[in-house]
């Protein structure tokens, strides 16, 4: 009875869990950079991996070629007589034993063979002529043409030489028949490779270090830029949040402000205004009554009719209570307004619009357009006023455009610019911007454009 054993190989859950909770704490910056890193690493090694087989390809190839060309020059145009028989005369093999000599060929030789087909007729080791062995991927890419270099022999008749232990070079080159393109043989030639193996070496180290240098800057670089990225968005962060708390102040403060303005104002109607208006009728009775000179009484009647009417002028600047109104009720509230009291013609385009936005936002809103349906009834050549709004999710535009007299509109829009310095600080206090520009032909534009709190739902 027998039984096979598999043994699986488990993560421990605890290593597991500890890993997950490492990285959930990394920040995203840092992912990425981790990321790209390991592709990086996996890409230098392939590419030092192509490198080094694409440098001993091409050294190896150098020295086939030239041996190819020694082949093609001196050996070739001796062992003609192979295209009419598969053996060569003594006379041919002694001429091509002296032509293949180290000091000949200039190359440190250790075997050189001539085959037809898979057998070997020419071999300076005489032990090996007239043998026949199995085909081989070289012999059968010589056979059809090509020159062949290789470090790594196979074949079974080069046992000897791998039996050496050195660094050795295997060339095949074919032999044609003289002017023709036939192959009549093969030409095996076994260097000795170590100087060439030294080159290859060096030219392989320099190009993994360039390669593992870039790699290693690419690397430092990325998480040098995640934790300048983290650093960053972490300021970025830190700018939004105070910038959204001084907005939030600033709000806070307008809202204090314009209560406590309409409560001083409510305070002057109720008390100092009525007052002012009894003293104002019994200015009348003392006239009526003639108990004072007709002088005094138009004295004190004029101040009482200034007093009030400064008082109520006071009071008409206020904007109303908009906390319970929506943002489109606040505008429509606003251009009805003047429409009633100058009877001038506006249209208005309003889009979506926020809803929950603070009392501060609408309360600018508010005064941006009673403060530009003034300047454009002031100015305007009569025609209709437009008023557009639109809202997105995180921000909020509004536009005023009217006709304008051309000859003064530069001298318009520098008094605007001027006039509207108040409104200017509080469209920036409510993080938005104030501007004036001409638009053709001969129309004027006044804007304003903020940015939405992300609490605010469109």
């Amino acid at each position: 009875m027998s039984a096979n054993i598999t043994f699986a190989a488990r993560i421990p859950l605890p290593l597991l869990t500890q890993f997950r909770a490492w990285w959930r704490r990394i920040e995203r910056p840092q992912k990425f950079a981790g990321a790209v890193s390991i592709f990086v690493v996996c890409g230098v090694v392939y590419i030092c991996s192509f490198l080094g087989t694409y440098i001993e390809e091409a050294f190896g190839n150098k020295a086939a070629a030239s041996t190819a060309l020694y082949m093609d020059s001196f050996v070739e145009p001796i062992v003609q007589g192979l295209g009419a028989g598969s053996s060569l005369p003594a006379e041919t093999r002694a001429v091509v034993t002296r032509l293949l000599s180290p000091t000949s060929i200039g190359k440190p030789v250790l075997a050189f063979r001539i085959w037809v087909g898979d057998r070997i007729v020419f071999s300076n080791r005489t032990d090996l002529v007239g043998r026949s062995f199995p085909p081989s991927r070289a012999r059968t890419s010589a056979s059809q043409g090509e020159v062949v270099a290789t470090f790594s022999p196979e074949g079974e008749d080069e046992e000897y030489e791998r039996s050496l232990g050195v660094p050795i070079l295997e060339i095949y080159a074919p032999i044609r028949k003289a002017g023709t393109h036939e192959i009549i043989a093969i030409a095996e030639t076994i260097e000795l490779a170590s100087a060439l193996t030294s080159q290859i070496r060096a030219a392989q180290y320099t190009s993994y270090a360039i390669a593992a240098t870039l790699a290693s800057a690419v690397v430092l670089v990325l998480f040098g830029l995640g934790g300048g990225l983290d650093r960053t968005t972490e300021r970025a962060f830190e700018a939004e949040a105070l910038a959204a708390r001084l907005c939030a102040a600033s709000g806070h403060l307008v809202e204090s402000n314009d209560r406590d303005r309409r409560s001083l104002c409510e305070e002057l109607h109720s008390g100092p205004l009525q007052l002012a208006a009894f003293a104002l009728l019994r200015v009348g009775d003392l006239r009526e009554a003639d108990q004072r000179s007709e002088k005094d009484i138009e004295v004190i009647s004029q101040a009482l009719e200034a007093c009030v009417a400064q008082l109520r002028s006071m009071s008409n600047r206020l904007p109303p209570k908009l906390n319970e109104l929506p943002l489109a009720g606040a505008l429509n509230m606003a251009i009805c307004q003047h429409v009633l009291k100058t009877s001038t013609r506006v249209k208005a385009h309003l889009g979506e619009l926020p809803h929950n936005l603070p009392y501060a936002l609408k309360a600018c809103l508010f005064q941006f357009l009673e403060e530009g349906l003034t300047e454009a009834t002031a100015h305007t050549l009569g025609s209709e006023i437009q008023v557009s709004a639109r809202g997105k999710r995180d921000s909020f535009e509004i536009e005023l455009c009217y006709d304008a007299s051309p000859c003064a509109l530069d001298r318009l829009l520098e008094d605007l610019s001027g006039r509207s310095r108040n409104l200017q600080h509080r469209v920036e206090a409510m993080r938005g911007q104030l501007s004036f520009k001409p638009l053709p032909p001969d129309r004027l534009q006044m804007s304003a454009s903020f940015v939405l709190s992300k609490d605010s739902e469109a």
